[in-house]
């Protein structure tokens, strides 16, 4: 059934990562919603900014829509690789604060344990409905502006803030299926921190292992991961 999007939003196109297809990766979110109660941190590899805030109006909270990606996984995405699990963040006052016990985020390793990591962060998201694979409706393109600059939205754009145009925009361009509508929760979005390697048959297997879990054992399983280095 399609779904009705609203003008303002914030946009995320999803994939495979480090050769963990996108259904798996969406399975243990599901598991990570309904340990939060609704609840789930969505890791992105850019900041969308204090503009986010913006979006809040009357005491709403911003919606963020997860379309998936069109092009098929790079290297990086098809291929298995280490990964780093990330277990604190920034509050806006600078703290770092441990991450939610039912969160878990990961992001690829660097191939160089010496280069400096580059800033990760999460979207804080918030739903009662399901999270799947199914199309839900169809995001097109061209009717989309970066909210922040009033420019059309880069093609290469994984994550960003955008604006729909109004009625009359032109037509054209790719249609990206939309998979998930949620909300984003206070604060929205972090910066996370404290991240450690994870071995890589645990890198290799996160998304088989969460299949077979029910919400007690993804507790339990987000707990295991956390003390791989203590």
């Amino acid at each position: 059934m399609a779904i009705e999007i609203p003008e303002f939003f914030c946009w995320a196109k999803v994939g495979a990562e480090s050769g963990e297809g996108l259904a798996a990766i969406i399975c243990r979110k599901e598991l990570e919603r309904l340990a939060g109660q609704g609840t789930f941190y969505w890791g992105v590899g850019n900041s969308v900014g204090p503009a986010v805030t913006e979006l809040a109006i009357d005491g709403r909270y911003p919606a963020v829509v997860f379309s998936q990606m069109r092009t098929a996984p790079s290297n990086q995405g098809r291929e298995p690789g280490a990964l780093l699990l990330w277990r604190a963040c920034l509050d806006r006052k600078g703290n770092v604060l441990p991450l939610p016990d039912h969160v878990v985020v990961t992001s690829r390793a660097p191939a160089d344990s010496t280069a400096p990591l580059r800033p990760h962060y999460a979207l804080v998201c918030t739903t009662d409905e399901p999270l799947s694979t199914e199309a839900k409706g169809v995001m097109r393109f061209n009717e989309l502006i970066n909210y922040t600059t009033g420019r059309p939205l880069g093609y290469s754009h994984v994550t960003a803030l955008v604006k729909r145009r109004a009625a009359g925009a032109p037509r054209g361009g790719p249609d990206f299926p939309i998979l998930m509508v949620a909300a984003l929760r206070p604060p929205y979005w972090v910066q996370l921190r404290d991240p450690i390697l994870l071995p890589m048959d645990i890198s290799m297997s996160l998304g088989r292992s969460a299949a077979h879990l029910d919400v007690d054992g993804w507790r339990q399983f987000a707990a295991q991961l956390r003390r791989q280095n203590d």
